[in-house]
């Protein structure tokens, strides 16, 4: 699966623009229901998906084929036999594609007949997208994954939660047990969520979730400030911990970001998985 930042707007993705010997009068043939969107996008739905409805926020997975009006191949993921990932309506494509993969349901097909307005425009995209050019894709819809909306200050936890504090003065809640499998141990390599605030007046600074994404990272190897080390070490998958972390093991004195220097911070985890590297003999 690949992700990308923009389809369609970046210039590498290109590089096999008009390399297609397709060069009939018009895009291949489909069948199917048209209708036209608010905006001014022709879909044609081919295969109406039985899955989750893409809508904005979204992330979601893709092949498409691009074509110009006349028919030549300009781009395509199956050539590449690599996915596209997007988040719906976040601006990281063109207009048309958040316009016209709205509403669609995992597994469904669709052609979506872009003007230009809400593709290129009269700039074109050099060597690939003449200026003033109508686009035409065929887009099928692999996953939507939903992507969960972070609280906007720390919500409140159980007072009889577990608490511990790490030796370098983590404290750390307990707010779910998960799996209760072999516990988390340095050089494992992590995958979780988490969102993030500031201790001194509950503003959220970062989460992944407005990502869509899962955070990856090994354990124990310096790669995160030293509290996700400490808290985080001993997790199993399904547990979900709050971190409240002193400046020295965060950022310290160097602001970063919406994060003033000598901030102590606090964090929600939820371990979704992790991988134990297997020992060097």
């Amino acid at each position: 699966m690949r992700t990308a930042l923009a389809l369609v707007a970046v210039t590498a993705l290109f590089a096999v623009a008009c390399s297609s010997d397709d060069n009939g009068s018009a895009p291949p043939p489909v069948e199917g229901t048209s209708s036209v969107t608010g905006l001014g996008v022709e879909v044609i739905e081919v295969v109406t998906g039985a899955g989750l409805e893409a809508t904005s926020g979204d992330r979601v997975e893709v092949h498409y084929t691009g074509y110009l009006s006349d028919g030549r191949q300009f781009d395509s993921s199956l050539d590449r036999d690599e996915t596209f990932t997007f988040k719906l309506d976040n601006g990281d494509v063109i207009p048309g594609w958040d316009d016209g993969v709205a509403g669609m349901a995992q597994g469904g097909v669709r052609r979506l007949i872009i003007p230009p307005e809400l593709a290129y425009g009269d700039a074109g995209r050099e060597g690939a997208i003449p200026p003033g050019a109508e686009l035409t894709f065929d887009i099928e819809l692999i996953a939507v994954t939903r992507c969960q909306i972070p609280a906007a200050s720390p919500p409140p936890v159980d007072v009889n939660a577990e608490t511990f504090t790490t030796e370098n003065g983590v404290q750390v809640i307990v707010i779910e047990k998960g799996s209760k499998e072999d516990p988390t141990q340095a050089g494992d390599a992590i995958s979780m969520d988490y969102t993030g605030w500031l201790t001194a007046n509950g503003a959220m600074f970062d989460s992944s979730y407005d990502r869509c994404e899962q955070f990856n990272f090994a354990l124990g190897n310096g790669e995160v400030i030293r509290g996700w080390d400490e808290g985080i070490l001993g997790m199993s998958p399904g547990d979900v911990r709050r971190l409240i972390i002193p400046p020295e093991l965060a950022y310290g004195e160097q602001p970063r970001g919406s994060i003033p220097a000598n901030s102590s911070l606090t964090f929600d985890v939820e371990l979704i998985a992790f991988g134990r590297l297997d020992p060097v003999e």
